[in-house]
């Protein structure tokens, strides 16, 4: 489909970057050896072997060794992520402190901002597992990754195969959290779901997808299992305003053809060979829904939530920002100053980056509030399953 790019630097205003030098940003990590780890007895140090038999690194060792710190969070479907890059002059990191799994990173980022005062904010970004480490030389460094956890890790690696008989969303979810000893934050209207199958799932996978049928989003944050829904979390309040004066830079895209106008889903109703067809929404551009359906209720639903979920990212805009925890994954913002793109943007991403180059530089990546498809179905019945989504 032909899209349509705008790319911009932007030159940051004069008042606006001396409000911005006033803060100050630094990250606080703590490191804790997973259980499994065995503490070795010590380092090198001047080529003398210092002990080094401590489970846990507090955030002021930490500190000493950090060049860089990268925080993403993500607004649905994906865990939130961290990067991080340690100097390894002596070799450290790849002797007695070098990563292993199921090692655990806790971070959080202190700004310090001036207004009457001295001011010192913190954001949490939450515990994570170290999945991937690297290390390169001459300039010698180690750069772990790591990904948020949940208490259970069995929740994304343990596939299970279920029927879900007569049963909701809600009631999934409730099963699913009281296995893990997770709480559960449910911010959407109930419903039926019918019959669901499980099939060599994990709970984890299962449960995303199950949400992302019906639009909903879902984020799994500090032992918590949180689903909500996207259009109510769209209508939210805006939490701030972001004129062109506060952008480093920014890259808007949209798709030029427009939206889809309307959406058919074919199914089965049981065990029936007859197949009806439903139809949400009107015009020429038709999005066509695979699935299965135990009413014409249910492939209502799950033929707007396919709509609106396509439509959803027609207009994007990612922009660059002196660093700010004011704005999170699921917040919308208003845009201003850039003409015919300005509108009420849904964050859907937000990066968080400090090191010492660059300072502290937050990205948001935004799709733009539309109008969501809703309204009466029409249902046709056809006597063969033969060419019914042929166009």
């Amino acid at each position: 489909m032909a899209t349509k790019k705008l790319k911009s630097k932007i030159v940051v205003s004069k008042n606006y970057l001396e409000k911005c030098r006033v803060r100050r940003a630094f990250v606080n990590l703590s490191y804790t050896r997973g259980a499994s780890t065995k503490i070795q007895s010590g380092i090198l140090v001047n080529g003398r072997l210092q002990s080094d038999d401590q489970k846990k690194k507090t955030a002021k060792t930490m500190r000493q060794f950090l060049r860089s710190f990268t925080f993403t969070g993500a607004a649905s479907g994906e865990a939130d992520r961290i990067e991080v890059t340690f100097a390894n002059n002596d070799w450290r990191w790849m002797r007695q402190w070098m990563p292993r799994k199921k090692d655990k990173i806790s971070a959080s980022i202190v700004t310090k901002v001036w207004k009457k005062g001295l001011t010192r904010k913190r954001f949490s970004c939450g515990t994570f597992l170290i999945d991937n480490m690297r290390f390169s030389g001459p300039e010698l460094t180690c750069t772990v990754s790591a990904t948020s956890i949940p208490e259970t890790a069995s929740f994304r690696t343990t596939e299970r195969t279920k029927s879900w008989k007569k049963i909701t969303i809600l009631e999934i979810a409730k099963k699913i959290s009281k296995r893990y000893h997770m709480a559960l934050v449910f911010d959407a209207e109930n419903f039926s779901v019918g019959t669901v199958e499980q099939n060599s799932e994990t709970d984890c996978a299962f449960l995303t997808n199950l949400c992302d049928e019906y639009a909903y989003g879902i984020k799994i944050f500090k032992g918590k299992i949180i689903i909500y829904s996207k259009e109510k979390y769209e209508k939210k309040k805006v939490v701030g305003t972001i004129d062109r004066s506060m952008m480093i830079d920014f890259d808007w895209e949209t798709n030029i053809a427009g939206t889809y106008t309307g959406a058919r889903m074919a199914y089965c109703k049981n065990d029936d060979d007859k197949e009806l067809v439903v139809k949400v929404g009107k015009g020429n551009r038709w999005l066509t829904v695979s699935g299965d359906a135990d009413s014409v209720s249910q492939a209502r639903r799950k033929a707007l939530a396919a709509l609106n979920t396509a439509n959803e990212k027609t207009t994007t805009l990612n922009i660059s920002i002196p660093g700010s925890t004011k704005y999170s994954e699921t917040d919308t913002v208003q845009i201003k100053d850039l003409y015919r793109l300005n509108g009420k943007y849904f964050i859907d991403q937000i990066t968080h980056t400090i090191d010492a180059t660059s300072g502290f530089v937050t990205q948001l990546s935004m799709h733009k509030v539309m109008k969501r498809a809703s309204g009466s179905v029409v249902v046709e019945k056809l006597k063969s399953t033969i060419g019914v989504m042929s166009r």
